[in-house]
């Protein structure tokens, strides 16, 4: 059972699973909740930054600029997509952790076993 538990806890901090729990809309809305300051930083930053591509392609009518402009946008749809995956990432392990420190052991609360007897 200890090594079962083992497994489980190691399986919850790879990658694969915070992958999967940012792929989740219930958790994004709970980090959502918990941290709106990062949520609107990553905002800003995607806003800035588009802002800084269109103004580089202002002569976006040429279609060898357009070609240009629609790979700058392509990339930095790419490079937001991971910054926001990058910081999701780090607020779920946060939570994770306050998670387990505030239990006071190193991992999840285990449930305790009752008692062997019952009382009719």
């Amino acid at each position: 059972m200890i090594d079962a538990r083992a497994s489980v806890l190691a399986d919850e901090a790879s990658d694969l699973f915070l992958d999967d729990l940012i792929s989740r809309d219930y958790w994004i809305r709970y980090l959502r909740d918990q941290h709106p300051e990062v949520f609107d930083e990553l905002e800003r930053n995607a806003t800035r930054r588009q802002e800084e591509v269109e103004d580089a392609y202002p002569d976006r009518d040429d279609p060898e600029l357009l070609d240009q402009y629609l790979m700058a946008m392509n990339q930095l749809e790419i490079e937001t997509a991971e910054a926001r995956s990058t910081q999701l990432k780090e607020l779920t392990r946060a939570a994770l952790a306050n998670t387990t420190s505030t239990s006071g052991q190193s991992g999840p609360a285990s449930p305790q076993p009752g008692p062997s007897w019952r009382r009719d």
